[in-house]
């Protein structure tokens, strides 16, 4: 999907003012392929901005973007020098948009078929973002813990699909189950990703690792980033954290 010629203006208008590209320079706005079993694919719109066969920054446009800014933020924070964070924003009447840094390269998918990196390239990028998650790991409360599966429990009965009998035997069986199952007896959190797959982690040839288009747990998909990105919060409470 193409953004607006207004949103294409300010976009240019914003880089000019970063300082990454000069006036007047040419641009192209490519549209990256989505998920489109994704619940925010019709609602959002990315796309590479580029300068000849250069990307100068990614760009993500749609409607309340405010939730995915933060998420990225807390990501860029808790990970700094592996996140993209957003470095611009802007707003039309009917839009609004976030750009962040623009990472080229293969995902670690692609990757393990590259002789140049193969399965021994790949596994040591995932085992730094392991690394990079343990360091980040942070003593939660058993409290934090049970919030977080609410909100969990919240979003799937909410599901127009469930009927009363459906709704009663999760709240009744399913969700104490999980509960039960999932909150250890020393509860830890940390800013994590939902979905850390090999197409979400992305190499460049000079053996420079960042994730791309990572996102929530059940929630929109984020921006490009270094290795691995996610949404979390702070300790004791870790809101949006992956408490295990």
């Amino acid at each position: 999907m193409a953004v607006s010629s207004s949103i294409e203006a300010l976009v240019r208008e914003q880089l000019h003012r970063a300082g990454r590209i000069s006036a007047g320079q040419t641009l192209t706005f490519q549209p990256v392929a989505q998920n489109a079993e994704r619940r925010d694919y019709a609602a959002s719109k990315r796309q590479v901005v580029a300068s000849g066969k250069t990307g100068v920054a990614f760009l993500i446009a749609g409607q309340n973007l405010s939730e995915l800014r933060r998420r990225i933020e807390l990501f860029s924070t808790a990970y700094p020098g592996l996140a993209c964070p957003v470095f611009a924003q802007g707003h039309t009447a009917d839009e609004e948009f976030l750009l962040t840094e623009y990472f080229d390269g293969i995902n670690a998918g692609d990757a393990l078929t590259n002789p140049q990196i193969g399965i021994d390239g790949v596994l040591a990028a995932l085992q730094t973002v392991a690394g990079q998650y343990s360091k980040a790991i942070r003593p939660s409360t058993h409290a934090a813990a049970r919030e977080e599966l609410q909100g969990l429990f919240s979003r799937v009965l909410a599901i127009e699909y469930w009927t009363a009998i459906d709704r009663s035997f999760f709240t009744s069986v399913v969700f104490p189950f999980v509960e039960q199952r999932l909150i250890p007896d020393s509860p830890s959190c940390r800013v994590t990703n939902g979905d850390l797959t090999l197409t979400n982690v992305m190499r460049r040839a000079r053996d420079r690792l960042r994730g791309r288009r990572p996102h929530a747990f059940l929630r929109r998909r984020l921006a490009a980033f270094d290795l691995l990105e996610g949404a979390g919060r702070n300790p004791p409470v870790c809101p949006e954290a992956d408490n295990r």
